[in-house]
């Protein structure tokens, strides 16, 4: 997937390795977090206008901690696998509803 590694959980994705990126698929309240506390930020593969905006990206200080990368990689598996609660934002379903409908608005916003 993508040139990189797609792992899954009951044949859903939760993480993606590509080059130097470790991927997580989180619930948007760890999504807000991890980008505000700088643990990552939105993956991006690729570059361009393409952002797996379910997917945080973890950053170098958060990789290089044993504790932090556990704690994300388990929240991950454990939202994919359906053991955590669906919070308002971001679902465990976005992908399904399809890519184009979710992203309509922020193009948009982007042309004004």
């Amino acid at each position: 997937m993508f040139g990189g590694f797609c792992y899954y959980v009951e044949s859903r994705p939760f993480s993606i390795v590509l080059e130097d990126y470790l991927a997580l698929k989180l619930p948007a309240k760890q999504l807000r977090e991890g980008c505000g506390q700088g643990d990552g930020q939105l993956f991006n593969p690729g570059g361009g206008d393409f952002i797996m905006r379910e997917y945080l990206a973890l950053s170098d200080q958060a990789l290089a901690d044993e504790e932090r990368l556990d704690a994300y990689v388990l929240a991950s598996y454990h939202f994919i696998a359906g053991q955590e609660t669906m919070e308002e934002g971001l679902a465990n379903d976005d992908l399904w509803r399809g890519r184009e409908g979710l992203y309509k608005q922020a193009k948009r916003s982007k042309e004004v």
